[in-house]
This record gives structure tokens, C-alpha cells and sequence, in this order.
């Protein structure tokens, strides 16, 4: 993995959670030598990690590339700490599933966002394509396509939604809820 040379490669990938801020949430936005970024002027683009935090959710930007399934399983990991071993389980294969397939299919930086309640989960996973998935007939599946097959046949509920305000993109999310 190159790291970006100047500020501007770093804050790359960051428009999308910047447009997600909001009051109560703080934004871990330092760069990889620890410099501090501008959220306000940032810019779409790649090679740029941030994190969000709040009481109940936390959120970070993903390169558009094959290492990011590993990524974001560690951050499921951390996120869904203290939830029941199965549940975080799940959790982790789905959202290896719906990463990979932001990097094959989607565009832009990959937002993974997880929003913890008592005894729920929500995991979203954002691009910049505005091409909807398609969920494979079981028949026709073959070395690829069962992702969205998993995700509908283990989460207790999931969806796509579109990216307001005119912005490209689509977000696939679902919920794991804890016995």
C-alpha cells in the first residue's frame, strides 16, 4: 500500500462522510503522517481513511479496493464488540459480501457505516454507482453472485437505498438482531 504524498491525495474519498456529519458526532480526521484535515473542502477521489464516531454509530471511508473486505471486517469486529459471537460472526461475512461487491460493481471510495442500538445492528455499505443490485436466482449461481443471496437469507432485514440531494451512489444495508 503507497500512502498519499500531499494533503489533497489524502483527503480523497471523504465527500461522502462529509455530507453525513452531523451534530454529536466527532471526526477522526487526521491524516496517515497525523495531519489534520478540512472535511469542509474534501473531495471525492481514493487512498484516504477517516472514522466517525459517536455513541451509537461509527463510520469510515474504504479505498475502492480488494483489501478493503479485510478492513472492514476488522472494523466489525471492534464495532460489534460485546454483541453474542454469532451475531458478530454474521456480521463480518456480510459485510465482506457487500464490500466486494462496491469494489467490483460500484464507484468511489466504499463508506462503511454501523449503527449500534441495545439489541440491533445496522450495517451499511455506500458507493458512488447509482447501478442497483440484483440478488442471482439460487439456480443460476455460480463462482459469484451468492453475496446478496447470503445477506437476504441471514440478515433479519436489508435494503437499498438511493443517496439523496442528487448525489450518485446507492447504500446496501441490513440488520442483525441479537437473541
Amino acid at each position: 500500500m503507497t500512502r498519499p504524498r500531499t494533503l489533497g491525495q489524502r483527503r480523497a474519498g471523504c465527500q461522502s462522510v462529509a455530507l453525513t456529519l452531523s451534530e454529536g458526532l466527532r471526526c477522526d480526521t487526521r491524516g496517515h503522517d497525523g495531519d489534520a484535515l478540512d472535511l469542509g473542502r474534501v473531495s471525492a477521489g481514493r487512498g484516504y481513511w477517516t472514522t466517525m464516531t459517536s455513541e451509537a454509530m461509527q463510520s469510515w471511508v474504504l479505498r475502492s479496493h480488494p483489501v478493503s473486505a479485510s478492513e472492514a471486517r476488522r472494523h466489525i469486529e471492534r464495532a460489534c464488540a460485546g454483541l453474542p459471537e454469532d451475531t458478530v460472526y454474521t456480521a463480518r461475512l456480510l459485510v465482506t459480501e457487500l464490500v466486494s461487491n462496491a469494489v467490483l460493481h460500484g464507484r468511489g471510495a466504499v463508506v462503511l457505516t454501523v449503527r449500534r442500538h441495545p439489541a440491533t445492528v445496522r450495517i451499511e455499505v455506500h458507493d458512488d454507482s447509482s447501478q442497483m443490485p440484483v440478488i442471482i436466482d439460487r439456480l443460476t449461481l455460480s463462482e459469484h453472485g451468492a453475496g446478496l443471496r447470503l445477506v437476504a437469507d441471514l440478515a433479519n432485514e436489508w435494503g437499498v437505498e438511493s443517496h439523496l440531494g442528487g448525489r450518485p451512489g446507492k447504500g446496501v444495508w441490513f440488520t442483525l438482531t441479537s437473541p
